[in-house]
Parts: structure tokens; sequence; C-alpha cells
């Protein structure tokens, strides 16, 4: 965040410490740092249409696009799967179904992140994954 702040100016970022040069494209000089930046916010190219824009939507989660395509800082702590597609996923009023073999999976966090522990089993009968518990 340094860097950017050093490289555009205070109509980019309110700390933005460099000056624009160019009338039209956001080019930007600052001297004592020694930087010259281009930094764009604006679809320039001509495969940058909507419909190039619609498709990577589809594909991308929300942030990355956000760093990629609208050139946005974003953090680092984005959920990988959004609330609303989770739940969509529940089915309510299921019990625990224990029978047969279960298989646990864990991500143990190391720094300011989540826990989980998922156990589900496979269903010869219907060739399905289960929920365990």
């Amino acid at each position: 965040m340094d860097l950017y702040k050093k490289a555009v100016d205070r109509d980019e970022h309110p700390e933005g410490q460099a000056v624009r040069i160019h009338p039209t494209l956001p080019i930007y000089e600052n001297r004592e740092a020694r930087i010259f930046c281009y930094w764009d916010h604006e679809a320039r190219l001509p495969w940058q249409t909507e419909e190039y824009y619609d498709s990577q939507r589809k594909n991308l989660r929300p942030a990355t696009f956000a760093r990629l395509h609208q050139n946005q800082w974003v953090s680092s702590e984005s959920s990988f799967i959004s609330a609303e597609t989770y739940d969509s996923c529940v089915e309510m009023g299921l019990q625990p179904d224990l029978r047969g073999s279960i298989f646990i999976g864990v991500d143990a966090s190391v720094r300011r992140d989540s826990t989980a522990c998922v156990c589900i089993r496979y269903d010869e009968t219907t060739d399905a994954l289960l929920l365990a518990s």
C-alpha cells in the first residue's frame, strides 16, 4: 500500500504523493521516489467487453475479480465460499449418521483464521457422500 500511495495522486487516494502528468490517461510521476506509474480503472482494450467481464465474474471470486479487473485493493481474508452459497447447500433437520466408515477432514488455523472439521461417509446404496456429524 505504501508503494501505491507514493505512485498515485490525491485524486486517486487521499494520501497520494505523486503528480498526474497526462490530461486524459492516469499516468503519475513521483520524482522524489523515482516512480512512474500507470494506474487505471477503465476498460480500454478491445477484449474488455461486458461479455468478457460477465464471464470473469462467473469464474472468479468477487475479491479476485475486483483485484484483477477493477484494480481495487481487497482483503486477503475474503471468503472462499459466500454465506449465501453455503446456506443453499444446507438441508435442515438432518440427523448424524455414524454407520460405516467415516472420513474426517480438518483445516486447522494458525493465524486469525477459522478451524473447521467435517465428517462424511460414503453411502453405497445411493453412491453419495453424506454428512456424518
